[in-house]
This record gives structure tokens, sequence and C-alpha cells, in this order.
């Protein structure tokens, strides 16, 4: 029940944004779905009409190891922060927020050489604007070097 229990306490958008990502990137594992059926590609958008490249690049996250875990583990944190925080009751500007960023990558990410998955930077957008938002925060790495939030 704790896993269960813990995954039900989540606030909406989080949870809807950590099960596509699973849900995504395990397909992609199970060779159920491609990845190249995923990524962004700005000449597919707008040349072919694959308009779900613009969202779908934001929940594959490679293969499944600790890498993937890290990320999932900032995506909840920092999503879920963020979702409690500084957006509590403001769940349409919390979505607001995530497409204007989701937006703003996928406009610079043709003049730049960025991969064409973009859900890391979406994760670590909001690992920034959580710490912006709460500078005054004292955090450890580790357990070993303290720092505030950037």
């Amino acid at each position: 029940a704790g896993l269960e229990e813990w995954y039900y306490e989540m606030p909406l958008v989080t949870r809807v944004y950590l099960t596509a990502s699973i849900v995504t990137t395990g397909s992609c594992a199970l060779e159920l779905v491609s990845p190249f059926s995923l990524y962004f590609n700005f000449n597919l958008v707008v040349f072919k009409f694959q308009v779900w490249r613009l969202f779908t690049n934001f929940f594959f996250f490679g293969s499944i190891g600790l890498d993937f875990l890290f990320h999932m583990f900032f995506l909840v944190r920092y999503c879920r922060l963020l979702e409690e925080g500084s957006f509590r009751g403001r769940t349409a500007d919390f979505v607001a927020m995530l497409l204007f960023g989701g937006a703003l990558l996928c406009a610079c990410s043709p003049f730049t050489d960025v991969p064409p998955f973009l859900g890391s930077a979406l994760a670590f957008m909001m690992v920034y604007v959580w710490g912006r938002r709460n500078e005054h925060v004292r955090m450890s790495f580790l357990g070993l070097f303290q720092f505030r939030a950037p």
C-alpha cells in the first residue's frame, strides 16, 4: 500500500507526467514503440505534420537504468514541490508554465546542438524555477555539500 498511496497522493500534473514518462520510456524499452517516432524534429513537425512530436519528446528519458531513475526523482520531486508550493490551487497556471517552457525548448532546439528528446531539459527547467522561487532554502548534495538553492 506504500507505493500506491505515494502515487495517489501525488498532485495531478506530477502524477500524469510521471505516468506518461514511465509508460513511454517503458514502451520503448520493450520495443513496442520506436524512439524514432517520438523525438523532436522541426522539419517533421512542420512539413510532415507530425505534431505529436511536440509532446512525445518530453516523455522519453532513454534506456531504463540509473540515469532514468535520477531523472524520475528530479521530475517528481521538483514538479511536486512546484505544484504543491508556488502553484498550489493554480493547476492551470502550472500546466501553462510547463507548456510555455516546452514551447520555448522546442523553438530553441533547431538552432542549438541539443538532444532531440527534451524531457531532461524540461525537468531541469522545473528545478531552476523551484530554485529561483526558493532562494533562501539550504540544500545538500549527497549529504556532503551544503549550498543555497541556485
